[in-house]
């Protein structure tokens, strides 16, 4: 059995000076580059495959000792959440970040809340309700008192109530003694439980 180990390893070193040594992986960059065209297709199935193996690619960088290459990753897609990149694109990278995304993308995703179309703004807000950063609750709590929809407004709120961040119940209170029904309803209604804080906490502030 030795025998086989030691001709496999002689064979490697042999194969990898020789013109059929496999090509290198790609880096992550060259990854994205590589696929985002793909991810972005006007065609729904000329997207399936990029998407998965972006995807794919996003996952295992989740996985444990990976911590320094899943950061540079998520700054790298950070930097394709512009308008310059097809929508496709940009809804599948922000879902990435969804799933692996900390604190070295929230200011890229946070910028999207302004942007001009809505479901852009929707799924910018799905990535930082899933972001465990408490930077990503800070962002939240900052854009209800100054959004203008009141729609708009619930749906940050509900965002802050999935979240559960102590740090909210203030920003929640404020929204409750507001004059929107709405937003008042919405604020009441979202559970910021924690070991010392609740909904009737909520309310007592008030």
């Amino acid at each position: 059995m030795e025998c086989f180990k030691n001709f496999g390893i002689a064979f490697a070193v042999v194969l990898a000076g020789s013109s059929f040594a496999p090509a290198e992986e790609p880096t992550f960059k060259e990854l994205l580059d590589q696929l985002l065209p793909g991810i972005g297709a006007e065609n729904i199935l000329d997207r399936e495959d990029p998407q998965q193996k972006f995807q794919q690619a996003c996952f295992e960088l989740g996985s444990p000792g990976m911590e320094a290459q899943r950061a540079e990753a998520c700054r790298l897609i950070a930097r394709k959440l512009g308008p310059k990149t097809a929508k496709p694109a940009r809804i599948w990278l922000l879902k990435q970040l969804g799933h692996i995304g900390r604190g070295e993308c929230v200011d890229a995703v946070a910028a999207l809340l302004d942007d001009e179309d809505g479901e852009i703004r929707q799924w910018a807000l799905r990535t930082l309700e899933n972001n465990p950063a408490p930077e990503a609750n800070a962002k939240l709590l900052a854009k209800p008192e100054t959004a203008g929809d009141s729609g708009w407004q619930v749906a940050l709120i509900n965002s802050l109530g999935f979240r559960g961040d102590p740090a909210s119940v203030t920003v929640l209170a404020e929204l409750l003694a507001g004059a929107d029904e709405a937003v008042a309803t919405a604020a009441a209604s979202n559970d910021t439980a924690t070991p010392i804080q609740s909904n009737a906490s909520i309310v007592a502030l008030v």
